[in-house]
């Protein structure tokens, strides 16, 4: 799911912290810990969860089936971007501050670390993975990478930028171009993640001999020591956030049975008719939805209480 896109200017809704009021807090035993979820290093109680915190801004994607709709990379050296058709670094990260991010993780060290508070602050800075799992079984030389994908936490994508070109390896200069007007085997990438001392992050490799990816200065190229990246995407298409919203959506829909939620709905309609309802009324259309002939039974009581209006 592709919702707007949100940058780092944008006015953005003050989220509550839950670091101070429920950082040392942990699940009642009666509760169960299904009521809870880590946000930002807490333990948070759904039942006090607002729902806007699951649908607005940017969170870092931990699992590689977080790796989809837009995205953005973002290393210690800044986030990368397009630029005269050439993948670039822009040196500056423009965190928000940590009252406006959320992040599913228990790691203290996440919700700190400015880098895992990146936001974009311009189009260019903003990627849309592509499945290739179709490309990957049509071509020979990558059936050994699907298996492997297929077994592993990694993620093979293709990138698209926001002018919906693909960003494709270069193998003569070593460099990266996002000119591309089809996905070829150059443009393919694989997200392999790694266990860094702040937090989750990601070394990136491209194209059929699977070259890392690093970055010098502000050049993206190919490197013999991959950079670290951290994966930003948007808070809305994260796992943990649609899951949450179902169970939210969930916990409000009315699970009564659908004989009382219909009596409850006919006895409405009948008030708001100006019908009185008595015990023997609701007993009426009991028994009547017990039947299946409620819709008649209505109309009965209905030109009833017309018949008595008249007299």
């Amino acid at each position: 799911m592709v919702s707007k896109l949100s940058f780092k200017n944008d006015k953005k809704r003050k989220r509550e912290s839950h670091k101070s009021s429920h950082k040392k807090r942990k699940p009642e035993q009666t509760e169960g810990p299904q009521h809870f979820v880590h946000i930002n290093n807490s333990y948070v109680d759904l039942k006090e969860l607002d729902p806007e915190l699951l649908e607005t801004g940017w969170t870092t994607s931990v699992n590689s089936v977080d790796i989809k709709g837009p995205i953005i990379l973002c290393s210690d050296k800044g986030v990368l971007a397009v630029k005269d058709s050439e993948l670039v670094v822009m040196s500056s990260l423009e965190p928000v501050g940590v009252e406006h991010s959320i992040n599913f993780t228990s790691d203290d060290l996440v919700i700190e670390g400015e880098i895992y508070r990146g936001e974009p602050n311009s189009a260019s800075q903003v990627f849309v993975p592509v499945p290739v799992k179709h490309l990957l079984s049509a071509t020979s030389g990558f059936k050994q990478l699907l298996q492997q994908e297929e077994k592993s936490t990694e993620m093979t994508c293709g990138l698209k930028t926001y002018e919906n070109k693909y960003v494709s390896y270069l193998p003569d200069s070593g460099t990266l171009t996002c000119d591309s007007e089809a996905l070829t085997a150059e443009g393919i990438f694989t997200f392999r993640p790694v266990r860094a001392d702040d937090g989750p992050r990601w070394e990136v490799f491209v194209g059929s001999n699977s070259a890392a990816i690093g970055v010098f200065g502000d050049s993206v190229k190919i490197s013999k020591s991959p950079e670290q990246f951290v994966v930003r995407m948007q808070v809305l298409n994260h796992t943990m956030s649609a899951g949450l919203r179902e169970h939210l959506a969930a916990s409000k829909t009315d699970h009564r049975p659908t004989n009382e939620l219909q009596l409850e709905q006919k006895v409405k309609e009948l008030i708001h008719d100006g019908v009185k309802v008595t015990n023997a009324t609701l007993k009426q259309l009991k028994n009547a939805i017990a039947a299946g002939n409620v819709n008649e039974v209505m109309v009965e009581i209905k030109q009833k209480r017309l018949s008595d209006a008249r007299c």
